[in-house]
């Protein structure tokens, strides 16, 4: 665990070996995790800032579980470290992150092209209950004012705007010497480098001033409001004589996560944005997850390093919201070279096993597996039947009679039971054979989703129709009215038990 990179990994893994140990019932393992915990702690001095959080993580779960010798181990550990990290924030220079990154400048440049969140601060004075984020408590290190700069300089050459001056971290905590972040926005409006997306603050308990005078300036930044900071709020707002930009202005902020997490539910994500994140640590690609045990942050972050061999491309917001987190990922490689992944991340197959047809699951105009295997039933075929002379009008406007020859041909496809039928069946093996090679090595994951899924297994036991035998599965797949998102369910449930399942090896062969 040399570098950061490891120890993320490292902490995250045994986050899921406490899981899968509590979810399983396995005491031994449980116990050999804990001393894992205890020699891992004795041998880092310093931990990055989602070591940290998976530590909390297992803080949390000890606590919700009721395992007292761990949660007062590590209740301590956390305390002492907390005190004295938050007694010495660091300052991180340009150089130092780059240095720490480890990339090439061609690289970089790739990077600053997909960023879509810019963490100012490492740590958050607020410490929300329901942070989704996991913030740490307290601030730890903060980007000098000259790296904010120069990072904002960067993404601006590269022509991206597009991104958020916060994550995991409030942007009104962020200070170096005689600067706030009053200073960091007019430098940054003064040189044209202010991002399209604007702040969003809990304005934390004496920071009342900084943001009257952001408002005051007419700052592009909203407050989000619980009920610890409504009333404050409400002050400024009868100071000021002014309607201050609100969100989530409910007791319950957005849905139940950081020490509100029940380890137990599958909630929908919180982000839809796919790209990457710049911290004080380094720098991570960032994908939407639902929000579970599996992912408590609703997204997975992928370290960025010298062995990283492509970024996602940039879907910020309604594009995000677009992408079928089920299909394959376009990214770009370090050649600057655009194309589509032939395998699915870890984290979209973590998604299709997580994703059980509620629709709450899934937000406003995003597209659910269940949803999507509707698309092959004889009714939605009809429909795009009877669309097609617009389509063909609108294709004919939108492209060259050669791009528009292709796209036809791909919309005619789509119109046809028989070739869509293929589709459904070539998109089923795709989903099973990686769903088996993911579960196979992965069997701390596999219990976990076990038992995420375990009351829907359950009531499939008690359902009449069952799909145990090859002959029914091949007469449900030919079926094109069949319900094929309740027959992947239980393919999927059966290779949760047994990643080497007879009847899907067979049915796969």
């Amino acid at each position: 665990m040399k570098t950061n990179n490891c120890q993320i990994h490292y902490f995250d893994s045994l986050r899921d070996k406490f899981l899968a140990a509590l979810y399983s019932e396995n005491e031994p393992a449980f116990d050999q995790s804990f001393l894992t915990l205890k020699k891992a702690l004795t041998t880092n001095q310093t931990l990055a800032e989602n070591s940290l959080k998976s530590l909390y993580q297992i803080n949390t779960l000890a606590k919700k579980f009721k395992k007292q010798k761990l949660y007062k181990y590590l209740n301590k550990f956390l305390k002492k470290f907390t005190r004295a990290e938050i007694k010495n924030p660091c300052i991180i220079d340009y150089d130092t992150w780059k240095t720490n990154l480890g990339i090439d400048d061609k690289t970089l440049k790739i990077l600053f092209s997909t960023t879509i969140n810019f963490q100012l601060s490492t740590g958050c004075s607020n410490y929300c209950r329901r942070c989704n984020e996991w913030a740490l408590p307290g601030i730890r290190k903060h980007f000098s004012f000259d790296a904010i700069i120069k990072i904002s300089q960067n993404l601006a050459k590269q022509n991206n705007k597009e991104y958020a001056l916060y994550s995991a971290s409030d942007p009104l905590d962020w200070k170096e010497k005689n600067k706030n972040i009053i200073h960091l926005i007019n430098t940054l409006s003064e040189k044209n480098l202010i991002p399209s997306y604007g702040m969003l603050t809990k304005v934390p308990k004496g920071k009342e001033s900084i943001f009257k005078k952001l408002i005051e300036q007419k700052t592009d930044i909203s407050a989000s409001i619980t009920s610890c900071n409504r009333d404050r709020i409400k002050k400024i707002e009868n100071l000021l004589s002014i309607k201050i930009d609100k969100q989530h202005d409910t007791d319950d902020l957005l849905i139940p996560a950081g020490r509100d997490e029940d380890f137990c539910t599958i909630k929908s994500s919180i982000t839809d944005s796919y790209g990457t994140e710049i911290t004080p640590d380094g720098a991570f690609i960032v994908a939407p997850t639902f929000t579970s045990s599996l992912n408590p942050t609703g997204q997975k972050r992928i370290p960025i390093n010298k062995d990283t061999e492509f970024f996602i491309e940039k879907m910020p917001g309604t594009k995000g919201l677009k992408f079928n987190y089920f299909d394959k990922l376009k990214v770009i490689n370090k050649n600057n070279k655009k194309y589509s992944l032939c395998f699915l991340l870890d984290s979209q197959i973590e998604n299709i096993l997580l994703d059980n047809g509620d629709y709450d699951l899934t937000q406003p105009g995003m597209i659910s597996l269940k949803e999507y295997f509707e698309t092959f039933k004889p009714k939605a075929v009809k429909i795009r039947k009877n669309m097609l002379p617009a389509i063909k009008k609108r294709l004919a406007e939108q492209y060259s009679p050669k791009e528009y020859t292709k796209q036809l041909k791909s919309h005619e496809y789509a119109c046809d039971q028989n070739h869509v039928n293929k589709i459904k069946q070539q998109s089923l093996k795709s989903f099973l054979v990686a769903i088996k090679n993911y579960l196979k090595k992965n069997n701390s994951k596999r219990l976990i989703i076990l038992y995420l899924r375990q009351k829907e297994i359950n009531k499939s036991k008690n359902n009449d129709f069952k799909f145990n035998t090859i002959a029914k599965i091949k007469q449900t797949l030919q079926n094109p009215e069949s319900d094929t998102f309740q027959l992947f369910t239980q393919l999927i449930f059966m290779l949760l038990k047994n990643p080497d399942n007879s009847i899907v090896k067979t049915l796969l062969n």
